[in-house]
């Protein structure tokens, strides 16, 4: 929902893919760590990147979970 609504926001489309986990929960306090570096990060690819688009994925592989943020900005 956060990247939707920033995406809206700021008029860079923004798309969010984590369809491996489905609905998965994790502990509050790494919900909460994974919104705020996500934040962060649309941010300041706002501020800085002039970026057209953006990529927010999140994954679990093994026992980590990933979030990797890309953009086509500088």
């Amino acid at each position: 929902n956060y990247v939707r609504q920033w995406s809206l926001h700021t008029g860079t489309a923004a798309e969010f893919m984590a369809s491996s986990l489905k609905r998965k929960r994790f502990a509050r306090e790494i919900e909460t760590n994974l919104y705020r570096i996500a934040q962060e990060a649309l941010n300041n690819i706002h501020k800085h990147a002039n970026a057209k688009s953006v990529e927010v994925m999140l994954e679990k592989r093994d026992d980590l979970i990933v979030l990797i943020i890309q953009d086509d900005g500088r």
